[in-house]
């Protein structure tokens, strides 16, 4: 997963940003940071429904789109 890459939410629902109600929850999202060779939350991404930047675990996302 790169900076830049665009990515899904598929981890457990977070409230107030991933619901369990699919059409209020912000899919998709773009890397924006990640920390080479961290263990857990290690992926900051922005959210652009939500308007707001999240650190996730690289379980938690799928990655749609990548860049090279």
């Amino acid at each position: 997963m790169k900076v830049g890459s665009l990515v899904a939410y598929i981890g457990p629902p977070i409230p107030g940003i991933f619901h369990l109600d699919s059409t209020r929850e912000p899919n998709y999202g773009v890397l924006i940071e990640s920390e080479p060779g961290c263990v857990g939350t290690c992926f900051c991404v922005y959210w652009p429904e939500a308007g707001e930047y999240f650190w996730h675990d690289e379980t938690d996302l799928s990655v749609l789109c990548g860049v090279e």
